[in-house]
């Protein structure tokens, strides 16, 4: 590989920026806008949730966004503070800090430098193929669910209700019980503005409508004097550059960190990979998997060094971006200048957005990734694949991100090693040799359909009686395992006795090996490259 394609794979922004197009800046300009307003304001609410001051949140944007754009294999993913990481991120620092919130503080930093220490070295180790457990029907469910997720927890700002706690059901009827306390008000404004992006959308789907509801919110708010009328605004958003500096933490501290870093980036990693790889199905380009440790490893590593907790790709920014037709990183590039500039002072801009406008814009930008259409047709084409994303996204709201995934590969898992058990042979006579049969193995070889194999091969010669050999076409596997292996010579041995010879058909160098290795091929024992020269083995030693 040249020198140059394995810089631009290694540093994917000296390949994308030089090939920038003029006409992408408008979209990306507005994206990153309505990008940076959601990355600020995010901050500020995670901020309370991990537990420390809201200058921790504000630190994560601008770097995380730079080394994602500059490393990141996506041109479309964002990347940023999330709910559910936060949650994890709160839950390690409530127990290491004891309400110290110089502690609070470090372990919060800590914690984004471990999840971005364990992102790269699973980039050295170049363990992307963890990723490919993630089937289409399993990333559908997940995204689903978290879209419903997303938006339930959106809708006590959009309705000026109080927020219950729980999973998503939980929190989904406490809004419902909460309704006869709602602020008319905040009700009006975020219904209005959830109204005036999905009919915009629809009538002039080329205007950024995003960047519209948003200025519109923050002028009515400011002229109408919303905030004094009980609707929750942004409100003053500290500022203020961040230092490079490496938190301190005590010995003790550095298990719980790392076990922390651990679960975060294992959640950070389901998020981002599923978004990003249902974007780049949808914008017909490929991701690798490896460059996403990389890319989200740097952002978590810079964040935790400029005092900045731990972040991952995000739908929600995501899709804001993309419904403003955000196409490049550039999108990224401008959210983390907007960024910069609220941490140097500009942080007025966005002081009278009332919450509500936030809520509707986050709505309206996840709300079409709900996959339930698609879904659906799993049931018509494969109900295994129908089950494993029903399951995945009925986790997401009962239980948590990372056991829904996790659920939901194993459904995927299951389902396949039960097929596979299954495994269909088919039996054919061989040619001029009636007391020779032939059985081609339908499927690869493996632990969960040797033992079928085996019955299959026994009740074959139990059928016919006058069979004097099998001939076992095994081409379409391309490795075996120990039990394959240990099944094999087991009903080899039982046809011996049976005055039956087995014949194996399969050149595979790897399965030669580990047939050899084992004692399966002992002597002049071999391997057929076809079932023509097994037959003919089978006459010559007749002839002989």
């Amino acid at each position: 590989m040249p020198a140059s394609t394995r810089l631009q794979r290694a540093i994917p922004i000296v390949q994308w920026l030089p090939a920038y197009k003029r006409e992408y800046i408008s979209g990306d300009l507005l994206a990153g806008i309505i990008v940076a307003a959601l990355m600020v304001t995010e901050a500020v609410a995670y901020s309370g949730i991990v537990g420390v001051p809201v200058i921790v949140g504000l630190s994560a944007v601008p770097f995380c966004l730079v080394a994602y754009a500059v490393l990141g294999s996506s041109p479309q993913l964002i990347v940023g503070p999330l709910a559910t990481m936060a949650v994890i991120s709160g839950s390690v620092v409530v127990s290491l800090s004891g309400g110290n919130e110089q502690t609070a503080v470090a372990v919060t930093c800590a914690l984004a430098i471990a999840t971005g220490l364990v992102l790269l070295i699973a980039a050295v180790l170049r363990l992307g193929w963890i990723a490919e457990f993630l089937s289409r029907p399993v990333l559908a469910g997940f995204v689903s669910g978290l879209v419903i997720l997303i938006i339930v927890g959106q809708l006590p700002d959009l309705l000026g209700v109080k927020a219950g706690s729980g999973n998503t059901v939980q929190k989904f009827i406490a809004v419902l019980e909460e309704l006869g306390t709602l602020n008319g008000l905040t009700a009006a404004v975020g219904i209005t503005a959830l109204v005036v992006l999905f009919v915009g959308r629809r009538l002039a789907p080329r205007l950024p409508w995003s960047f519209i509801v948003l200025v519109l919110g923050i002028i009515a708010s400011a002229v109408f004097d919303l905030s004094a009328r009980g609707v929750a605004i942004v409100g003053d958003i500290p500022s203020g550059f961040p230092s490079l500096s490496i938190p301190s933490i005590t010995a003790a501290d550095i298990p719980p960190i790392l076990v922390g870093g651990v679960s975060l980036a294992i959640v950070g990693l389901a998020e981002a990979l599923s978004v990003a790889r249902i974007y780049a199905i949808q914008g017909g380009y490929r991701i690798r998997t490896n460059q996403e440790f990389v890319g989200q490893g740097a952002s978590n590593l810079l964040s935790g060094l400029f005092g900045g907790f731990a972040i991952c790709g995000s739908l929600v920014k995501t899709a804001a971006s993309a419904r403003a037709h955000g196409r490049t990183q550039m999108t990224s590039l401008i959210a983390a200048a907007l960024g910069l500039a609220v941490l140097l002072g500009l942080d007025q801009l966005l002081t009278d957005l009332p919450n509500a406008v936030l809520a509707a814009i986050i709505i309206n930008a996840v709300a079409h990734m709900f996959a339930g259409r698609e879904i659906a047709g799993f049931w018509r084409v494969k109900r295994s694949d129908f089950i494993a994303a029903v399951v995945c996204l009925v986790a997401v709201l009962l239980i948590s991100t990372v056991y829904a995934l996790l659920l939901g590969v194993a459904v995927a898992l299951g389902s396949y090693l039960y097929q596979a058990s299954r495994s269909h042979s088919t039996e054919s006579a061989a040619p001029g040799h009636d007391s020779v049969t032939v059985l081609t193995w339908d499927s690869p070889l493996f632990w969960p359909n040797a033992q079928g194999l085996s019955d299959r091969l026994l009740d074959l010669v139990a059928e016919k009686p006058a069979t004097e050999a099998v001939v076992l076409d095994l081409s379409g596997t391309t490795q075996l395992d120990i039990t394959s292996t240990e099944v094999l010579e087991e009903v080899q041995g039982q046809l011996a006795r049976q005055g039956v010879a087995l014949l194996v058909v399969c050149d595979h160098p790897d399965v030669v090996h580990t047939l050899t290795q084992s004692g399966f091929l002992t002597g002049d024992a071999r391997c057929f490259p076809t079932v023509t020269a097994a037959i003919e083995s089978v006459a010559t030693a007749r002839g002989s």
